[in-house]
């Protein structure tokens, strides 16, 4: 579920005159903490470019499939494009290494990548990097993938079933990816990010 702007205003409002208050702060205000990062989706977003991703600069955030209109989640450590908003998209980080895409996260602490290494061809997180492509630009800010180790696409198993898959006959093979403009964030939204940051160290 999507954060409203009268919820952000609400909880910033409440930090400021905590902050401002004469009287000690009691032990259950540290929820607050929790509070300010659940407003991480109200960051100003944007989606990667040709030009920023070729770059080789790294960007933070969500993996969307433009196809069917859904961002990349997980169920256990299996990838799925079935997430409606960013609230429970998997945060990652992207960046291009030579020719090489890199798609990483951290689960309970570790690091964690976008993988296609299995028998089923189904796309998962695993500790390790196996090579990944963005081998098409479908337009200035929608990509295709492919696994170069057998020049297959990354998509959806199916046109109604949206676990990821490294296959010859794939559905839904155009992605974006939604990242934070950390360059662009006001007072506030460094206050959501940074506490973010520290109530999940194990984001990327």
């Amino acid at each position: 579920m999507t954060v409203s702007s009268e919820r952000r205003q609400a909880v910033l409002d409440e930090v400021r005159d905590l902050q401002n208050s004469s009287t000690k702060p009691r032990e259950e205000d540290v929820k607050l903490d929790q509070a300010l990062a659940d407003l991480y989706s109200t960051l100003p977003r944007a989606w990667l470019t040709r030009a920023q991703y070729e770059s080789g600069q790294t960007f933070r955030g969500s993996l969307f499939n433009a196809d069917c209109a859904q961002y990349v989640g997980r169920q256990d450590i299996w990838l799925y494009a079935d997430v409606p908003d960013t609230t429970k998209a998997i945060e990652w980080r992207i960046y291009r290494d030579g020719g090489n895409l890199i798609l990483i996260t951290s689960l309970n602490g570790e690091p964690m990548y976008f993988n296609w290494r299995n028998s089923t061809g189904a796309c998962k997180l695993y500790s390790s990097y196996d090579r990944l492509l963005v081998n098409r630009w479908v337009s200035d800010d929608i990509f295709q993938m492919q696994n170069p180790a057998n020049s297959q696409p990354i998509g959806t198993w199916s046109s109604t079933d949206y676990e990821l898959y490294n296959r010859t006959n794939v559905s839904n093979p155009g992605f974006k990816f939604s990242y934070v403009i950390e360059d662009d964030l006001s007072a506030d939204d460094r206050l959501i990010f940074d506490t973010y940051h520290k109530e999940n160290p194990s984001a990327p």
